[in-house]
């Protein structure tokens, strides 16, 4: 197991710098321009730890409209995944996006390369996928 970050150290989360969210099916408007600010971030911090997370969902992902047939960007009942007592959820439906396996899944170039070299320097990088469960 990596060491843990010493206490009062400096750590910074890179949240979601995925394809899908920057140029692809759940793009955010302006995104792709926070990329060279971003690398210039990672590579410039005296960070004692950088953590990346990545939506990573599978194909049959119940946040995903065309699996319910519905259209995207709006609430659906979907079945509640814990709670037996309560039948079902509303659930915000999205465009398929990030994948696993997907080039929309994968971490921007310049940001991979980015944390790459903060790897290469020593700096711990860990990896975070979420989403990964195809019910919640």
């Amino acid at each position: 197991m990596p060491p843990p970050v010493p206490p009062g150290g400096i750590a910074l989360l890179v949240v979601d710098v995925q394809h899908d969210f920057l140029d692809g099916s759940l793009a955010v408007p302006g995104a792709r321009a926070i990329v060279p600010n971003l690398v210039r971030i990672i590579q410039e911090g005296d960070w004692d730890l950088v953590v990346a997370t990545q939506d990573f969902h599978p194909p049959n992902h119940i946040s995903f409209a065309e699996r319910h047939g519905v259209a995207p960007f709006q609430l659906h009942d979907v079945p509640h995944p814990f709670w037996e007592s309560k039948s079902t959820v509303s659930q915000m439906m999205w465009p398929v996006h990030c994948v696993q396996g997907t080039q929309g899944a994968e971490i921007d170039d310049a940001i991979t390369a980015a944390l790459d070299e903060r790897l290469a320097w020593g700096t711990p990088v860990r990896y975070v996928q979420k989403g990964q469960d195809p019910h919640t």
